[in-house]
């Protein structure tokens, strides 16, 4: 495949910062402070309840409490509670925010992997993967069901994009969402659309720059594209056209505001200890 034909194919643009920010502070996401005064229009509170899938001890639900009242916080959830009993975590919000509950449990396990192989999910293509690679991912099928396990950050994974229009194999994690000092949410100055500004530690900002330095090189072979994975999903996978010094990049994807905000709230706020699953959210009567 072409280096040409891996940029159109790229679902994201993967961008690195220039001027030293991190392109949250003149457009980022705000909601308005504090609950709606009561009787007007979805004032109500709504709420939901997330069971863990493994048990946890006292002190690691503790852990994963607070970290869902990070999430509330970069969500702009305004008035949000999170409470813990009987080995459960409810979290209660305004009812106009009803729709964004469920987000909060999303495990937030994020990972950066080299691109080694792609196909269409139609099946059809110019793509031509090692008999055995193209067999694997002839198999996948899209969306794939959740994992019992996380994926072994030192072995390959089979991956689908998170709008189901391509299956990747990907190779071992070169930078750990660990390495992720701060994410946020913004309006890209370039697009007008919205985009997730990640910052690494000075560990992480090396190991991508020298990640990306690596892929670069790639650019005549096509084997330049990064798979950005999030839960075993791959949220996007950009052709990587230079060395991203600095440790800030901007992800863009087409998100709206309100994903682009839940991204950034598990990424920023750390990867769950294990997965969990959301009841029914309760909505406000009428």
């Amino acid at each position: 495949m072409s280096a040409a034909a891996v940029t159109v194919l790229a679902a994201a643009v993967l961008t690195g910062c220039s001027d030293g920010s991190d392109g949250s502070d003149k457009n980022s996401s705000r909601r308005s402070g504090g609950p709606a005064p009561d009787g007007l229009p979805g004032t109500d509170s709504a709420s939901i309840t997330f069971t863990p899938v493994d048990a946890l001890s006292a002190d690691q639900l503790k852990r994963t409490a607070d970290r869902m009242r990070r999430r509330t916080e970069l969500m702009h959830l305004s008035g949000a509670g999170v409470s813990v009993e009987d080995g459960h975590i409810t979290v209660t919000a305004r009812g106009d925010e009803a729709d964004r509950l469920s987000g909060l449990g999303r495990e937030g396990a994020l990972d950066f992997r080299p691109v080694t192989a792609v196909v269409p999910a139609s099946g059809s293509g110019a793509s031509s993967p090692p008999a055995e690679v193209r067999r694997q991912l002839d198999a996948l099928t899209c969306p794939a069901a959740p994992a019992k396990a996380p994926p072994e950050p030192s072995g390959p994974l089979l991956a689908c994009a998170q709008d189901g229009q391509e299956k990747f194999a990907l190779g071992p994690v070169a930078v750990r969402g660990s390495e992720v000092r701060d994410a946020s949410a913004s309006i890209s100055p370039d697009s007008g659309g919205w985009q997730i500004n990640v910052t690494f530690s000075a560990k992480g900002a090396k190991r991508f720059g020298d990640l990306t330095q690596k892929l670069a090189a790639e650019q005549p072979t096509g084997g330049n594209r990064l798979a950005i994975v999030l839960d075993g999903v791959v949220m996007s996978a950009p052709s990587v056209m230079s060395r991203i010094p600095g440790g800030k990049v901007q992800i863009s994807g087409g998100f709206t505001r309100d994903k682009a905000e839940e991204l950034a709230a598990a990424i920023g706020s750390g990867s769950l200890p294990t997965r969990l699953e959301g009841s029914e959210v309760t909505r406000p009567k009428g």
